[in-house]
């Protein structure tokens, strides 16, 4: 009888590491997925890009309240919800008149922002950090919606930095292949 080597062998403690990153990073993805929603113009996103994930940080709103606070009223952070759920057909409905016009973003692609500037700095750094400041100010007088907000905040920001830095390996693996692409080619070219 052959036994498995993988169920005697020690688990990895790096391996397990990094799909405990990879799950916290996942989870707050899913938390922070319907900001694009409120804070990036309607139509704009990628057609994949309000999808199973957006779905849902969307549930997680009333199950983030129910939760955490069963005895307290839940009005701004249901009514927060109610308009979650109209921006996310607003950026459907518009983001099929587009395509149906032949306007076509890549199919993740988080939709444009309303603020001017970077692009990439807002989405990763200033939309973050407007939504805790929004949620601490919430706070003053709604502790549901507050706390949510400043969660789905640090979480947006967490999960900005996440897609920054796989962007970032990304990108270097790349110049890295092109680099060494170039090398050999002259070294052929030297052998020729």
């Amino acid at each position: 009888m052959q036994e498995n080597s993988n169920q005697n062998r020690p688990a990895q403690p790096l391996q397990e590491m990094r799909q405990a990153v990879d799950l916290g990073v996942g989870i707050c993805q899913v938390i922070c997925s319907i900001w694009p929603a409120w804070l990036h113009r309607p139509g704009t996103a990628g057609e994949r890009f309000f999808g199973f994930q957006a779905f849902l940080g969307w549930i997680f709103i009333p199950i983030w309240g129910g939760l955490m606070y069963a005895s307290e009223p839940l009005w701004l952070l249901l009514g927060f919800w109610a308009g979650t759920t109209a921006l996310l057909l607003l950026h459907r409905i518009r983001g099929l008149a587009r395509r149906s016009s032949g306007q076509r973003p890549h199919s993740r692609y988080t939709g444009r922002p309303w603020l001017p500037g970077n692009e990439y700095r807002i989405k990763t750094l200033v939309e973050p950090v407007l939504v805790v400041v929004l949620g601490g100010t919430t706070l003053n007088f709604d502790g549901p919606l507050g706390t949510y907000l400043i969660l789905s905040g640090i979480c947006y920001f967490v999960a900005g930095q996440w897609q920054r830095a796989m962007d970032d390996a990304r990108l270097r693996a790349m110049k890295d292949a092109r680099d060494e692409e170039m090398w050999l080619r002259s070294k052929l070219n030297n052998q020729e």
